[in-house]
């Protein structure tokens, strides 16, 4: 979450899966029970299907200096593009070579993804107020790059004509 001069991450989970890699039954399907194994304020628990039936484990089962890694990078590529406001990055880590990889970045992700900001003892009330300063801030800065002026300084001065009607200032251009 953040923008381009401000960046913080939010606690990183596992997705947990049978299989080597997250199966399309595990993303879209669901067979998962909706648990976050590790999670010390309580285990979310979710009935609907999908990634929100998924298992994760919070936080993710990483050492000190990958998990640092990821972070690093997570920032750098959300400055790198740009982003405002809250995305959400996926990564893959490569246990044996101990590298770690973007998967994807989604600058809108279908939820806020609460849990993980609650994870590092920042709640729902704070993660929105965050959210609506880093829009207000980026508004005020969109709007401070357009400017208005109350005379045309360029009025009568071949506007109306483009190049085409500059041949004939020759010489009077100073």
């Amino acid at each position: 979450m953040g923008n381009y001069e401000n960046q913080k991450v939010s606690a990183i989970e596992e997705v947990l899966s049978g299989n080597k890699f997250l199966t399309f039954q595990d993303k879209y399907i669901g067979n998962g029970k909706g648990k976050l194994k590790g999670f010390k304020k309580g285990a979310i628990k979710t009935s609907s299907k999908g990634m929100a039936s998924a298992n994760r484990k919070l936080p993710a089962d990483l050492d000190p200096k990958m998990q640092k890694e990821i972070e690093e990078i997570a920032m750098k590529a959300f400055k790198v593009l740009g982003s405002s406001g809250n995305s959400r990055i996926d990564f893959l880590v490569d246990d044996k070579a101990k590298k770690v990889y973007i998967n994807e970045i989604n600058s809108i992700p279908g939820s806020l993804a609460f849990y993980l900001w609650d994870a590092k003892d920042i709640n729902f009330t704070q993660v929105l107020d965050d959210m609506i300063q880093i829009g207000i801030k980026d508004y005020k800065k969109r709007v401070s790059k357009t400017h208005s002026f109350e005379s045309n300084i360029l009025a009568g001065f071949a506007a109306n004509h483009g190049v085409k009607g500059m041949k004939g200032m020759k010489g009077k251009l100073r």
